[in-house]
């Protein structure tokens, strides 16, 4: 996993690079052009932010080009959020607690059968601080966007399964239960 945060520090691109050179190795010009204005706003030097930003964007997209078909290539949702540029030439198929990339125009199916919260749900039961109510809000929202995602695909199935998963790290979320009631409504059976 790559923290795309820290890639904004030029330690940790030359940590990466030390310790995957598998996953580096084509990014050499991309990782130069970026590397020479991250150092800059490091030392409190004059950059251009349009252009670190358009640099950054590249070294990412290249690190995901030059790595798929190797290994499978997953982005987290608050990449998709923060950064839409990166990844914008692949499919984002929801997958668990993230998106796969894929070129496939074909839709693949996608289940949350698999997935036990049982043991978060134990660990966080009576407590309320941010940090859990973060943590399951997050998890909620992934899945959440895997059920949206099982539904365009016509797994009205799937996805109720899902929205109960969702249901079950966080009981009062709204879009899972108003999701649950639609679905148990449209007479879906899990």
């Amino acid at each position: 996993a790559i923290d795309f945060e820290l890639l904004r520090r030029t330690w940790y691109v030359l940590q990466l690079k030390r310790d995957y050179p598998d996953v580096f190795k084509n990014c050499a010009a991309e990782i130069d052009a970026y590397m020479g204005e991250l150092e800059k706003f490091e030392s409190g030097e004059n950059y251009n932010p349009v252009l670190i930003q358009k640099y950054y964007e590249n070294f990412l997209n290249k690190i995901i080009d030059s790595n798929y078909g190797k290994r499978s290539v997953y982005v987290t949702l608050d990449l998709v959020e923060r950064e839409p540029k990166v990844g914008a030439d692949y499919v984002r198929v929801a997958d668990g607690m993230a998106f796969k990339l894929t070129k496939s125009k074909k839709t693949p199916k996608v289940s949350s059968k698999g997935l036990n919260f049982a043991k978060l749900i134990e660990s966080t039961k009576g407590r309320d601080d941010e940090l859990t109510k973060s943590l399951k809000a997050t998890i909620a929202v992934n899945l959440l966007n895997e059920a949206r995602y099982q539904l365009a695909m016509g797994e009205k199935s799937e996805a109720l399964i899902t929205l109960l998963k969702a249901r079950e790290v966080d009981p009062s979320n709204p879009y899972a239960l108003n999701g649950i009631k639609a679905l148990r409504n449209s007479s879906a059976k899990p």
